[in-house]
C-alpha cells in the first residue's frame, strides 16, 4: 500500500464527522527488495551489489572470487556454490561470501592403470588421488623431473612412457599456487606389443597366382593344411631400443661374454655361454655393436641406440625405433629369454644346453620366443580364407608407400632418405599416417591379415625352426615347430635392400645361427597362459550400495583384451566392451542383492565366469541434527490456502537421519514382496498363504493362520502398477508418449499400498538387509520400538522428518518442497495444475498418472508437451516432496497435535484412527503440494495417489 488519492498515509482509515460524499482510490505499489552481496577477507564479488528486486522476482547472478592463494568456502547463509542467483525473492538478504586460505597439495596416491603390473601400451593413466585442490601435475621417468613441464592437474592424466622394454618408474608430483606436493612414483613393466592370432587351421605355401606363380620356389610347396593353437606375435619388429633394454639388463646380470666367455667389458662382439659350463668354455655370438651398420652402440657403461643422418635437410634421426638389425638366431633367442626372466615369465629356450633347445614349445603357455615358421607365415598371410601373396593383405606390391624393400627407383625405398645404410624405416612406419620424406610419400596402412606390421620388408626376420628344403611334404601338421636338427635357420618377410619377389609372405630365407647382416632382424612371439579371473570383486567387496553404478574390481591372467558382466549367469543381451582393471556396472534398479556375473576374452578365447554380490539399498539422503520452526509460514500460498491443523509453528529439535532421496518405486516393492513370498509373509484376508490372487494382507499380530490380518496392497486393482505371473511380482507397463510408448512403471513410485503395506516394506527391507526391524510386527499396530534417534533398520519417516527434509534449508522454511515459494507450470512438480487437468509428464493413457520417482532434474524433458525440466530438489536433496503422490509417515494423525509446544524428536500421538500422509499428488491441486500440507488416512486405506518414502537413524 502507497497512499489514498487523497493523500491519506495509513492503509487502515475511518472517516469520522463525515459532512460529504467521499470516493477515494487506494493505491499500491509492488514490494521491493534488496539483495546484498559482500565479500569476507581475501576475496571479493563480481556482479551488481547491492541488488533492488521486486516481490517474487529473480536476482542476477553474482560470483564470489578468491583473491590468489585463497579459495571460496562458502556463502554466510550457507550455500557452497560460489556463483549464486537468488530466485523468487521474497524478503531482504544480506549474505558475505567466506573465503579461506589454499594450503599446499599433498598427493595421497598414485598408481598407473590402477595398479597394473604391465602394459604393452605404452600409454598409461596416471591414477591419483590429492588433498589441498592442486592445480598442476608434473610427471616424468626422470626424478628430477628434467624437461618435464607443468599441465593441468586431474585425477588420471595419460602419460607416455618411453619406447622398448622392461621397467618403467613415473615419478609425479603436483602443485597449487601455495606450493607443491611431494613427489610419488610407481612402476610398470613396458612389453613388447603384440597381436593376438585366434586358434585355427591355415593353408601353409605359396599360392598358384600374380607373383607367387611368377616368382616363387619349389621349397614353398606343396600347400599343405596347418593347424595352430592360439598366440601372440608382435606387432612389430623387435627395435634397436627394445634390444638395448634388454642388453642393459643383461650386462648387469653377468650375462654378456667374450667370445672366449670372460665378462664381456664393453668392446668387441657380444656373445653369450652356449651351454651354461661357465668362463673358458664354448660361446654362441649375438650381435657386434662395433660394425658401423650396426644400430647400437656402448658408452659410459650404457646400451644406447645411434642416430643416423637423412631427410628432410640433414635431419639427425634417432635409431630407437628402427628394427634391430646385426643380431644373430642366437642374439634374437637370447633377447627373448632375458626379457621373460625380466617380466618373471617362464623361459621357453633351454640356455644351459647346447643349442638353446624349445622346451616350451606351442600351445604350451610360456614366455617370449621367436615365433616358428608356420606362425610367421599364419600371421603375415591367412585371413580366414585367403592367403595374401604379400604381407600386408595385398597380392601386388608396387611404389613405395606400403613397404620398406628394394623397388629399383632407382635403388631404395629408404622412406627416411637416410645416407648411410642399413636404411631401415621406424617400425610400423607404413601406417596411413606417416608421410617419408624421402619423395614426400604418403603412407598406406599396410599390416597383416592380424594387424602386424613389416611382415613384408623392412627386415628378415629369425623364425624358431632349423630349415628344411622339402619339410612341407611332411603333409598336414599341428604346431609344428620344425625340423628336429639342421645347419640353418628360417628367416621370412624380405627387406630393405632385396627387391619385392622376397617380401613374398611364402618365401623361405636360411642361414646359420651365427650370421649376422645388416639386414636381418627378428619380432618376439609368445602363447599366453589361458585366461582366467583370478579375483573379482564388487565395488572393492563391499556389503552394499545405494548408487547402482558400481564398480567391477577385477585381476586376470592372460591379457585379456574385453570383458562381459551381466546380472544374468547366461550373460542375456550383455555385450563386450574393452577390457579394465575396474569397469563401471550399472545395477538393476530396485532393492536386494544383485550378483554380477563377470568374464574375459582375447583373441586366444574366453575365462571362466566369475562372480560376486552386493545388496542395493533405497538412495537416501543424511540430513544432520538440529532444530527448525516446524508449520505452515504467513506468507505466499500458505497464508492463502494454508489449515488450523497446520499451525501454530512450533519448535522440533531432530537428531540426524537419513530419508529417500526418492519415492519408494514399484521395482523396489516387487523386489521385497518376491522375498516375501519366497519366506512365507504374504497371507490371505483369512489369514492363509497367499497363492497369487487378490487382494495381499499381512498377519495382524503374529497370531499365525486363522487369526486376524492387514491389508497391504492390491495388485489386482487396476490402477496398481504392479503385477502378479509365473510366480513372479514384476512392474506393470502403461502407454504413453511420444506416440504410444510403452513405458515401465519399475521406476515410478508405487500406489494402491496402505500404511500397513509401507510399514512391511520397511521391516521386511531390513531383514533382507540385515538390520534391525523398527516394527514389531507380531503385536497388534505394529508399534515402532525402535524410535528416532535410536539407529535401526528402514522406517517411515516420523510427520517432523518429513517436514524437515522438505521445507526447512537451516534458516528459511520453503513454502513448497523444492526449495520454492511458488508453483506454477509443468516443469518442477507433478500434480493437477488444470491446464486442462493434469501435468502428467508422460502423456500416460490411463491413471495413475504419476511420473519416474525424481523425474524434475533439469535434464529430462516431458515428452507432454516437451517440456523441459527444472532440478527440484528439497533443500536437503530428496526429490518429489511436492506432488506425484502422496507419502505415508509413521504417525497417528491429531488436528491439535501442533498446540504442544516445542518437541524433540517426536513421533507423533500415541494412538489414533488415522495416519498421516503429506506432500500432495499427481492428481491434486498446487495447495496440497504445499510442504506444510497435512493429510491422514485410516491405515489400511490404499488409493491410486498414495505411496511412500523411507527413512533409517544409521
Amino acid at each position: 500500500f502507497v497512499q489514498w488519492s487523497d493523500g491519506v498515509l495509513t492503509a487502515a482509515r475511518t472517516d469520522l464527522n463525515v459532512t460529504a460524499n467521499i470516493s477515494v482510490t487506494a493505491s499500491f505499489a509492488v514490494n521491493t527488495y534488496t539483495l546484498t552481496y559482500t565479500a569476507g577477507a581475501n576475496g571479493s564479488i563480481t556482479g551488481t551489489t547491492p541488488q533492488t528486486v521486486n516481490h517474487g522476482a529473480d536476482g542476477t547472478e553474482v560470483t564470489a572470487t578468491p583473491d590468489t592463494g585463497y579459495h571460496f568456502v562458502q556463502w554466510s547463509d550457507g550455500l557452497p556454490m560460489a556463483s549464486r542467483t537468488d530466485l523468487n525473492v521474497t524478503a531482504n538478504l544480506a549474505v558475505t561470501a567466506e573465503f579461506e586460505p589454499i594450503s599446499a597439495p599433498e598427493l595421497t596416491t598414485l598408481s598407473l592403470n590402477s595398479g597394473d603390473t604391465a602394459t604393452s601400451n605404452p600409454a598409461v593413466t596416471l591414477n591419483n588421488t590429492c588433498a589441498g585442490s592442486p592445480t598442476q601435475y608434473m610427471a616424468s621417468e626422470d626424478p628430477a623431473f628434467t624437461g618435464a613441464s607443468w599441465a593441468t592437474y586431474g585425477t588420471a592424466p595419460t602419460f607416455t612412457l618411453s619406447i622398448g622394454v622392461g621397467a618403467r618408474t613415473v615419478y609425479f608430483k603436483v602443485k597449487n599456487a601455495i606450493g607443491e606436493s611431494g613427489v610419488a612414483s610407481d612402476s610398470i613393466f613396458l612389453e613388447p606389443q603384440t597381436v593376438s592370432v585366434a586358434a585355427g587351421t591355415f593353408d601353409m605355401g605359396r599360392t598358384s597366382a600374380g607373383d607367387d606363380a611368377a616368382y616363387g620356389q619349389a621349397n614353398e610347396l606343396p600347400v599343405h593344411s596347418v593347424t595352430l593353437g592360439a598366440y601372440q606375435i608382435g606387432k612389430f619388429e623387435a627395435t634397436n631400443q627394445e634390444y638395448c633394454d634388454v642388453l642393459n639388463w643383461a650386462l648387469a646380470k653377468g650375462y654378456l661374454r667374450t667370445a672366449a666367455n670372460a665378462a664381456w667389458a664393453g668392446t668387441g662382439s657380444i656373445y653369450a655361454d652356449a651351454d651354461g659350463a661357465g668362463a673358458g668354455t664354448a660361446t654362441v655370438l649375438l650381435v657386434n655393436p662395433t660394425d658401423s651398420t650396426c644400430n647400437i652402440q656402448f658408452g659410459s657403461g650404457v646400451f644406447t641406440p645411434k642416430t643416423r643422418t637423412g631427410l628432410p635437410g640433414t635431419t639427425s634421426h634417432s635409431m630407437a625405433p628402427h628394427p634391430m638389425v646385426q643380431v644373430s638366431w642366437w642374439g634374437a633367442v637370447a633377447f627373448c629369454n632375458w626379457l621373460s626372466e625380466m617380466r618373471g615369465l617362464a623361459s621357453c629356450y633351454d640356455m644351459n644346453t647346447a643349442g638353446w633347445p624349445l622346451v616350451i614349445a606351442p600351445p604350451a603357455p610360456g614366455g617370449y620366443r621367436l615365433p616358428t615358421e608356420a606362425e610367421w607365415e599364419r600371421a603375415a598371410a591367412w585371413n580366414g580364407t585367403k592367403h595374401w601373396i604379400y604381407g600386408f593383405s595385398s597380392d601386388t606390391l608396387t611404389g613405395k608407400n606400403r613397404v620398406n624393400y628394394n623397388d629399383s627407383n632407382p635403388n631404395y625405398v629408404n622412406p627416411l632418405g637416410l645416407t648411410s645404410a642399413p636404411y631401415t624405416s621406424p617400425v610400423g612406419w607404413f601406417n596411413g599416417t606417416n608421410t617419408s620424406p624421402n619423395g614426400s610419400v604418403t603412407t598406406v596402412n599396410s599390416v597383416s591379415p592380424v594387424g602386424a606390421y613389416d611382415m613384408s620388408g623392412n627386415v628378415w626376420e629369425w623364425c624358431g625352426d632349423w630349415y628344411l628344403d622339402t619339410y612341407y611334404s611332411g603333409g598336414a601338421m599341428t604346431n609344428p615347430t620344425g625340423p628336429g636338427t639342421g645347419s640353418d635357420r628360417v628367416l621370412r618377410g624380405g627387406a630393405w635392400n632385396h627387391n619385392f619377389s622376397n617380401c613374398l609372405s611364402a618365401r623361405r630365407n636360411y642361414y646359420t645361427p651365427a650370421y649376422t647382416n645388416l639386414n636381418s632382424g627378428f619380432r618376439v612371439s609368445r602363447t599366453p597362459s589361458p585366461l582366467v579371473v583370478k579375483s573379482f570383486s564388487v565395488n572393492g567387496g563391499a556389503v552394499a550400495t545405494m548408487d547402482p553404478a558400481v564398480t567391477l574390481n577385477n585381476t586376470c591372467a592372460g591379457s585379456p583384451t574385453q570383458y562381459m558382466a551381466s546380472e544374468d549367469p547366461a550373460f542375456t543381451g550383455a555385450s563386450w566392451a574393452t577390457y579394465g582393471t575396474a569397469p563401471t556396472f550399472t545395477l538393476s534398479i530396485g532393492v536386494g542383492a544383485r550378483t554380477v556375473y563377470f568374464k574375459v576374452k582375447n583373441a586366444i578365447g574366453e575365462s571362466g565366469v566369475a562372480s560376486d554380490s552386493i545388496f542395493l539399498e533405497p538412495q537416501t539422503v543424511s540430513v544432520a541434527a538440529g532444530t527448525f520452526d516446524m508449520g505452515r509460514t504467513s506468507a505466499g500460498d500458505d497464508a492463502a490456502y494454508g489449515q488450523a491443523n497446520e499451525l501454530p509453528v512450533h519448535s522440533v529439535t531432530l537428531g540426524a537421519y537419513q530419508i529417500g532421496k526418492f519415492e519408494a518405486t514399484n521395482q523396489e516393492y516387487c523386489d521385497v514382496l518376491n522375498w516375501a513370498l519366497a519366506k512365507g509373509y504374504l497371507r490371505t484376508a483369512a489369514n492363509a498363504a497367499w497363492a497369487g490372487t487378490g487382494s495381499i494382507y499381512a498377519d495382524a499380530d503374529g497370531a499365525g493362520a486363522g487369526t486376524a490380518t492387514v491389508l497391504l496392497v492390491n495388485p489386482t486393482d487396476s490402477t496398481c502398477n504392479i503385477q502378479f505371473g509365473s510366480g513372479v511380482f514384476t512392474p506393470k507397463t502403461r502407454t504413453g508418449l511420444p506416440g504410444t510408448t510403452s513405458h515401465s512403471m519399475a521406476p515410478h513410485p508405487m500406489v494402491q499400498v496402505s500404511w500397513w503395506g509401507a510399514v512391511a516394506f520397511c521391516n521386511w527391507l531390513s531383514e533382507m538387509r540385515g538390520l534391525a526391524s523398527c516394527y514389531d510386527m507380531n503385536t497388534a499396530g505394529w508399534p515402532l520400538v525402535i524410535a528416532p534417534p535410536a539407529p535401526g533398520g528402514y522406517r517411515l519417516p516420523t510427520e517432523a522428518e518429513w517436514e524437515r527434509a522438505a521445507a526447512w534449508n537451516g534458516t528459511k522454511h520453503w513454502i513448497y518442497g523444492f526449495s520454492s515459494d511458488t508453483l506454477t507450470g509443468k516443469n518442477r512438480v507433478n500434480y493437477n495444475d488444470s491446464n486442462p487437468n493434469y501435468v502428467n509428464p508422460l502423456g500416460l493413457t490411463s491413471a495413475p498418472y504419476t511420473s519416474p520417482v525424481g523425474w524434475f532434474n533439469g535434464t529430462n524433458t516431458s515428452p507432454n508437451g516437451s517440456v523441459t525440466t527444472v532440478n527440484s530438489v528439497s533443500p536437503v536433496g530428496a526429490y518429489d516432496m511436492s506432488g506425484n503422490v502422496w507419502e505415508w509417515c509413521g504417525d497417528w494423525y491429531l488436528d491439535t497435535y501442533y498446540s504442544g509446544g516445542a518437541m524433540t524428536n517426536p513421533t507423533g500421538p500415541g494412538t489414533g484412527s488415522d495416519r498421516v500422509l503429506r506432500g500432495g499428488a499427481w492428481n491434486h491441486n498446487f495447495s496440497n503440494c504445499l510442504s506444510a500440507r497435512r493429510n491422514y488416512y485410516t491405515p489400511a486405506y490404499t488409493n491410486l495417489n498414495s505411496g511412500f518414502r523411507v527413512s533409517r537413524t544409521p
